[in-house]
């Protein structure tokens, strides 16, 4: 029995990359997301999935917080003009 090894040293193509990423856009678990990168090899398989995953979810709060404040300051932008 032989053992094909023709596709060892291939990486993840940005392509396949993008495509993940879309899908934690649209929702898909990062965590899915972060296990076929480290399987595709653009994650180092010593790397703490976890911890990446966490500052990944964290990154997106902060994200998301920051756009928070900002519509609440256009908002309230909006109501001085509106008050003057």
């Amino acid at each position: 029995m032989t053992i094909n090894r023709d596709f060892e040293g291939m990486l993840m193509g940005a392509d396949v990359m993008g495509a993940y990423s879309s899908l934690v856009q649209a929702g898909f678990p990062p965590r899915a997301v972060l296990k076929a990168l480290q399987a595709g090899g653009r994650v180092p398989e010593d790397e703490d999935v976890d911890a990446l995953e966490l500052e990944w979810l964290a990154s997106r709060i902060a994200e998301e917080r920051f756009a928070e404040t900002e519509r609440a300051d256009r908002a309230q932008d909006v109501l001085e003009d509106a008050a003057r």
